[in-house]
């Protein structure tokens, strides 16, 4: 049995590749974008992709707080930074404090899984 490959099989093998690779990393975060928390929409607004090397994509959530949406927090003090006090106003009024108890916050997923979805 003798086997001959055409020349620039590799090259079309990696444009098939790319191209594949291109509309699953689209599909991804198109999904991203659909799980992602929707407070104020800044954050599945701003989820991209692209190409960071040969074979290597990234889907990029650019809001600064998406771990924290993604992976949850733990509960933790809360101090003002360059201030005396924190301030916040709600339903009975204005606050300040030195410090408060956040409770922490459960995760929402929306990257792992766009990433571990079924696709056809």
């Amino acid at each position: 049995m003798e086997i001959r490959m055409a020349a620039g099989w590799d090259t079309r093998l990696n444009l098939a590749v790319d191209g594949f690779m291109d509309g699953l990393v689209d599909d991804i975060r198109d999904d991203a974008k659909r799980f992602a928390a929707r407070d104020t929409h800044f954050m599945s607004q701003n989820i991209i992709t692209y190409k960071v090397a040969a074979k290597t994509w990234r889907v990029h959530a650019l809001a600064p707080y998406s771990a924290f949406v993604e992976l949850g927090t733990r509960p933790h003090e809360i101090r003002p930074v360059d201030a005396r006090a924190l301030r916040w106003v709600d339903a009975s009024g204005i606050h300040f404090s030195r410090r408060v108890w956040h409770p922490g916050t459960r995760p929402q997923p929306f990257l792992r899984p766009a990433l571990t979805a079924a696709r056809g």
